[in-house]
């Protein structure tokens, strides 16, 4: 009888501190930071990174390219700390062309850049402007901010994100 009593005076009891508020936790003290550190590359970083791989973004296009057709296409990616490409998508595309698409999108996880001043990541959009030729041998013009191939006019620069 002892240990019932005893057990029902401890619920008592403990109901009693919950009602209270005693044992609640208390808001922190100060600001939550969030969990993503931003750091930075210069436009004319990612422009010199992206222009010694630009070979990469021609070839889909003379593998996945169809005569007379053009276009330009976005890609969003992330910079990671280590200077590795990630998490990279398609934000805009006039070219209609999926699979020349999927290839240019596949690029960037092969691109490295340095590591970002301060660590953390870098967001990147950056534009492509491809141009096939109407029919024959002449190879395809992809043009970038900062540089082209085939001597294209470039896009507009790239956009990044910093803190």
């Amino acid at each position: 009888m002892k240990l019932k009593t005893l057990l029902l005076l401890l619920a008592f009891s403990l109901a009693a501190l919950v009602a209270s508020g005693c044992g609640a936790a208390e808001p922190p003290t100060e600001p939550v930071k969030p969990g993503i550190i931003r750091g930075s590359l210069s436009k004319a970083v990612i422009r010199k990174v992206v222009h010694a791989q630009i070979g990469m973004i021609k070839q889909c296009a003379n593998t996945y390219g169809r005569p007379g057709e053009s276009g330009k296409l976005g890609i969003k990616f992330i910079i990671r700390a280590a200077g590795n490409v990630t998490d990279a998508e398609i934000v805009g595309s006039t070219l209609a062309n999926e699979r020349l698409e999927k290839c240019v999108l596949a690029a960037p996880q092969y691109w490295h850049f340095p590591p970002p001043d301060g660590g953390g990541i870098v967001f990147v959009t950056y534009p492509f402007t491809i141009e096939m030729p109407a029919e024959g041998g002449a190879a395809p013009s992809v043009s970038h901010p900062g540089g082209s191939a085939a001597g294209a006019t470039p896009a507009p620069a790239p956009e990044q994100a910093t803190p």
